[in-house]
């Protein structure tokens, strides 16, 4: 039968202590990536969604002689 010593069960005690130090320094900096990514993303969101307002709005002011109804021409093309 194996004899364990105090020394070696406080040295694995350490050890144990160290790895669960570092395990919760990698989740917090996965969490705070976490976290920025989705902040960047709401950041997008909220940008695309002015841009979207502001694209509708400049479709609502085109002229009102204007018949394409509120829709772009489509181009035309001239093939030599």
């Amino acid at each position: 039968m194996l004899q364990v010593s105090p020394v070696d069960i406080a040295r694995e005690a350490q050890r144990l202590q160290r790895n669960y130090q570092f395990l919760s320094y990698g989740l917090t900096a996965a969490w705070l990536i976490l976290v920025a990514y989705v902040l960047m993303m709401v950041g997008r969101h909220r940008k695309l969604q002015q841009e979207i307002a502001s694209l509708r709005a400049m479709i609502e002011d085109r002229a009102p002689g204007d018949r394409s109804g509120g829709r772009l021409a489509p181009s035309r093309s001239t093939t030599v």
